[in-house]
């Protein structure tokens, strides 16, 4: 007895449907990207220590939190949240601490937060594509 299996067009079915769910990814990812980015932003206003300084023209670290997309020099998109013009210097100073200061770690704290918020906008992007847009 002698049995010949054709699994050739099974396989190229599946890849086709793995390809087009890839390609949905890509086609997705400056959304994903901006909404993961949303999530940790406001994680990390969250987190932020409060400053006491109560001057007019001072700016507070909280207020001036803020997000850009952008691709980067490798042909990806990518999420750069920071300070502001007036306080971006201050945020390795904050996190990091000084040796007259003591580190909050407020960025470790903001990504480990918002970490499983990260996960379900990426599991919905997943299903998404899975699902043909539906």
């Amino acid at each position: 007895m002698k049995v010949d299996l054709s699994y050739h067009s099974a396989i190229d079915f599946f890849k086709q449907d793995i390809n087009s769910v890839a390609d949905s990814m890509f086609s997705q990812r400056g959304k994903i990207i901006k909404d993961c980015a949303k999530v940790v932003s406001a994680a990390v206003v969250k987190n932020l220590p409060e400053s006491t300084v109560d001057t007019p023209m001072y700016q507070h670290m909280k207020t001036d939190v803020k997000f850009r997309i952008k691709d980067d020099n490798e042909g990806e998109v990518i999420a750069i949240i920071g300070g502001g013009r007036k306080t971006a210097y201050k945020w390795h100073l904050v996190d990091n601490g000084t040796s007259e200061t003591q580190a909050q770690h407020f960025t470790d704290k903001a990504l480990q937060e918002s970490e499983s918020s990260i996960d379900a906008i990426m599991d919905s992007a997943v299903f998404k594509a899975v699902d043909n847009g539906r």
